[in-house]
């Protein structure tokens, strides 16, 4: 069990409650676990520019679009290869329902959102007022 499983069928049942069936329910569950992760890499991606002393976003705006779209292609790929192909939707639904310590994973995955979004908005932050310093 981890945080990416929890709030993944989490997710899809909020979404099954609020617009019902639906065939992509499961991927659509993927794609919100995906974008949080993608908080995390878009932060990173921030810090690294930064030390770099803004060299990727400075060179080519093509370059930036290809890490960013990249790692998102990248990101989805592993996610539909764990959490959706092979019966893994099923297994994982399974192991979510079957946890006793409900309260425990449902604070950490609000606290893995939370940090995710502060993340990102950090890095945002600080890249765009310049206050990382540059390593190179």
């Amino acid at each position: 069990m981890n945080v990416w499983k929890y709030i993944y069928i989490k997710f899809y049942k909020y979404r099954r409650k609020i617009i019902g069936f639906d065939g992509a329910d499961d991927y659509a569950a993927m794609l919100f676990v995906t974008s949080i992760n993608l908080l995390f890499f878009f932060g990173i991606f921030n810090f690294i520019d930064a030390a770099l002393n803004n060299l990727i976003t400075d060179t080519s705006i093509y370059l930036v679009a290809f890490f960013i779209v990249g790692g998102a292609l990248l990101a989805e790929f592993i996610h539909n290869r764990l959490l959706c192909k092979n019966g893994a939707f099923e297994r994982i639904k399974k192991e979510v329902e079957e946890e006793p310590r409900k309260l425990y994973w449902g604070i950490l995955s609000i606290l893995y959102i939370v940090l995710a979004f502060g993340f990102a908005f950090i890095s945002t932050y600080l890249w765009a007022k310049k206050m990382i310093p540059p390593l190179i």
